[in-house]
Formats: structure tokens, C-alpha cells, sequence
């Protein structure tokens, strides 16, 4: 089976990177601004939140990630999920920041553009093991 990736990517050309480096262990399905993927995690229980932390929400990066915690938790209890799901932050933001704040958050982690794409593919391998789509 295939997982199900929700991802928060506003650059046309970051969006179809990822969409390439998951295909074959996951459907993508993109949103291009984080209200969007809060309204959609209203409604569908992805394996993995994959998020971009700039451009994509005029919130500030650490409301942002609180926001989306806050939303992919609601979605895992609503489809009875037993842990929480991952959610995975990429940004070009200094990646000692980011990665304090993915530290800062239960279940979140992140990936500092520009990143190898094969980092990110094993990143969402790891991640989501032991989840069954």
C-alpha cells in the first residue's frame, strides 16, 4: 500500500521535487498554503504532514508548526490512530532554527533546504515505519 503525504509547499518546482522523490511509497497531495491543508486535515488522516515553514502562511514559523501540530493531532484522534502521525518541516530558514523548533514539537522533524532528495525519501521512510496506509 501507499502512504498518503499531505504536503504545504508553495514553489511549484520544491512541490514536484518532493512529488518525484515520494513516488512509489506515497501519494502526494499538495497544498500551496497551510489554510488549505488545515481545512483539508478537517476531512482526510495523512500518514505525513511534510511542511514548508516560509511562504506559506503569514503566521510565524513557530504559530505555524503549533497550528498544524495542533490540526494533524485532531485528524489522528479522529481516525483513531494510535501515536501521532509525523509531520516533517522543510525550510531554507537556518537549520539550526529549524531544527529547534521540529525539536520543540511532539512527533516533528525536520529537513533544511536545499536538502539531497534522497534525504528527504528516507526521512518519510523512517518516519513513517510501522504505519499501515
Amino acid at each position: 500500500m501507499t502512504l498518503h503525504a499531505l504536503l504545504i509547499e508553495d514553489h511549484d518546482g520544491h512541490a514536484k521535487i518532493v512529488a518525484d522523490e515520494l513516488r512509489g511509497i506515497a501519494h502526494v497531495q499538495r497544498t500551496a498554503h497551510a489554510d488549505e491543508a488545515l481545512h483539508a486535515l478537517r476531512y482526510v488522516v495523512p500518514d505525513v504532514l511534510i511542511a514548508d515553514v516560509r511562504g506559506t502562511t503569514d503566521a510565524s514559523p513557530a504559530e505555524h508548526v503549533a497550528s498544524l501540530r495542533l490540526a494533524l493531532d485532531a485528524a489522528g484522534e479522529r481516525g483513531r490512530v494510535g501515536a501521532q502521525l509525523p509531520l516533517v518541516l522543510l525550510s531554507g530558514v537556518d537549520p539550526d532554527v529549524l531544527h529547534g523548533l521540529a525539536a520543540s514539537v511532539p512527533a516533528t522533524h525536520a529537513l533544511a533546504k536545499p536538502f539531497h532528495r534522497h534525504a528527504l525519501r528516507a526521512l518519510v521512510a523512517r518516519v513513517t515505519a510501522g504505519v499501515t496506509p
